[in-house]
């Protein structure tokens, strides 16, 4: 019987995602911690040639993990509802059907499935999906939270110190850090950022997405345009994904329009329209304009206003989105006529008065921009900065990579630093410049957000 259960969970699933003979085999997979490659496929063989439920059960975990991976969500469900078939109070698999509900918009689901893990987890005495179940529960009401998020969060923190959940920990310390911002209590919020960014370490990812956090609470709740521009700009290099990266791209040009950098605005811009074509969902491109519209508004750059303003309007026409869209686009307009007619009628999103710096702030936004731009450095010299070995005026052969539209901008960053430029190497989407250029310039060059990466290379020789 498990058998067959077995065979048409894999029909299933084969219809919408992975099938046996494609070339990205699930086999690929990793276990935390394990010391060979983790084939669930072949786990799940053996499993059933033992008759062990658990084990089956585990490998329809593994194979759950790599459709969603790969945005296969109903192959991933399809695995899930299996292994909940055979081993019901598996609590992992009751966390994981609470992701793929959270992820599918379905919080009466996500939170039965939450509520289970952890009662399953407290069972078994396995803190660390106790820890990601509560974890789970107060994702949420993340963007809307309730006087029980902080509680959820604050479970989530206590198992995972207590399983030596490290990551869970981070991401516990991280959402209570921006609970707190939304409760306007900074300095909570600050304590958790800091322990958050301490838990991160080396991953760099995470401390991207902690920037972003902090930078969306200094621009949209402060009003410090300046700050929240400084750490914005760091970020390109570690968002890759379209929406992600549009809607980054987007922030940056509304944070430089507040912070008067039109330099900055212009670059950011430019690659919003450029963005849109890799974006099929038009709803972001409504979003991403409105920031646009914001920032040339606020720079006084009236045909740029007028034309992300006027797209805006007409997409949430086309698409019938949330009435909220069309009513700021027609704000940014009205405020250009205005401004035509020598009328003081400004955008909602002039800056605002800042108030008197606090130093922990700017201490954390400088932190963050530091180990984000060291991240764009290679091993050697990621070492040879820890070693303090990137001081002196000796110079050294260096690869940098940037995106294939922003050459003549890196060309002359280097330039601007005293670096010699060898050669070139243009690829699809990205660039590399072979240069050489003094140890005490290229941390100062990492603040270049058109920098990708910065390699070490041995000695560079033209053919």
């Amino acid at each position: 019987m498990i058998l067959a259960l077995f065979h048409q969970i894999l029909d299933y699933a084969g219809s919408g995602g992975w099938q046996r003979g494609d070339s990205a085999d699930p086999g690929e997979l990793r276990t935390r911690g394990a010391s060979r490659p983790r084939r669930p496929v072949e786990d799940l063989a053996e499993a059933l040639r033992n008759g062990d439920a658990r084990s089956i059960s585990a490998g329809c975990f593994f194979l759950a993990e790599w459709a969603e991976s790969k945005q296969k969500r109903s192959t991933a469900r399809a695995f899930i509802e299996a292994g909940l078939r055979i081993h019901p109070r598996d609590a992992q698999l009751n966390w994981f059907a609470g992701q793929i509900a959270l992820r599918s918009h379905e919080p009466a689901a996500a939170e039965q499935w939450f509520t289970q893990a952890v009662e399953l987890g407290k069972a078994t005495e396995t803190w660390g999906l106790v820890a990601r179940g509560y974890l789970g529960l107060g994702n949420l009401q993340r963007d809307r939270p309730t006087d029980q998020t902080p509680e959820d969060y604050l479970s989530a923190l206590r198992y995972a110190r207590k399983a030596g959940a490290v990551s869970v920990e981070a991401e516990a310390l991280h959402n209570l850090c921006v609970v707190w911002f939304n409760r306007n209590d900074a300095e909570t919020a600050l304590s958790f950022a800091y322990t958050a960014l301490f838990a991160y370490g080396h991953h760099v990812a995470r401390v991207a997405e902690l920037a972003n956090d902090l930078a969306w609470f200094w621009m949209h709740t402060k009003g410090e345009f300046a700050r929240a521009l400084s750490v914005l700009l760091a970020l390109p290099p570690h968002i890759s994904e379209p929406v992600p990266k549009l809607s980054l791209l987007a922030s940056i040009a509304r944070a430089a329009g507040g912070a008067g950098h039109r330099e900055y605005f212009r670059w950011a811009a430019e690659g919003v329209w450029r963005k849109l074509a890799e974006v099929p969902d038009r709803q972001w491109h409504a979003k991403a304009l409105l920031d646009v519209a914001n920032g040339a508004a606020t720079l006084h750059l009236t045909d740029q206003a007028r034309k992300a303003a006027t797209r805006v309007q007409e997409i949430a026409a086309e698409l019938g989105l949330d009435p909220e869209f069309d009513a700021k686009a027609a704000v940014i307009l009205a405020s250009l006529r205005a401004s035509r007619r020598g009328a003081t009628q400004t955008t909602d999103e002039d800056p605002r008065p800042l108030e008197p710096t606090d130093q922990a702030e700017a201490e954390l936004a400088k932190k963050l921009v530091g180990i984000l731009n060291v991240a764009k450095l290679d091993g050697r010299l990621a070492r040879m900065y820890q070693a303090k070995l990137l001081v002196s005026e000796e110079a050294l052969w260096l690869v940098v990579e940037c995106d294939a539209s922003d050459l003549s901008r890196v060309r002359a960053a280097i330039q601007g630093r005293g670096g010699e430029i060898t050669d070139k190497i243009r690829g699809t989407d990205r660039t590399s410049i072979y240069t050489h250029l003094r140890r005490d310039r290229i941390l100062d060059l990492t603040e270049e957000p058109t920098v990708w990466h910065i390699g070490l290379v041995e000695r560079y020789r033209q053919d």
